[in-house]
């Protein structure tokens, strides 16, 4: 995921699920929407993480 386009094709390379993601990101990141994500890496321990949009707050 970069910029608010979840890349399924890498997902699915690395058999993870859309459903997946969005817990992840519910989850670890604590954000409910993709737009609120800049950028979202697998990590070698297999988990994701998530680097947030600047808000400029």
């Amino acid at each position: 995921m970069a910029d608010e386009v979840v890349r399924e094709a890498t997902l699915r390379r690395h058999h993870v699920s859309e459903d997946d993601l969005s817990k992840q990101l519910r989850l670890k990141a604590k954000m409910t929407e993709p737009n609120q994500v800049k950028l979202a890496c697998l990590e070698r321990s297999g988990e994701i993480s998530f680097i947030p949009k600047d808000t400029g707050k």
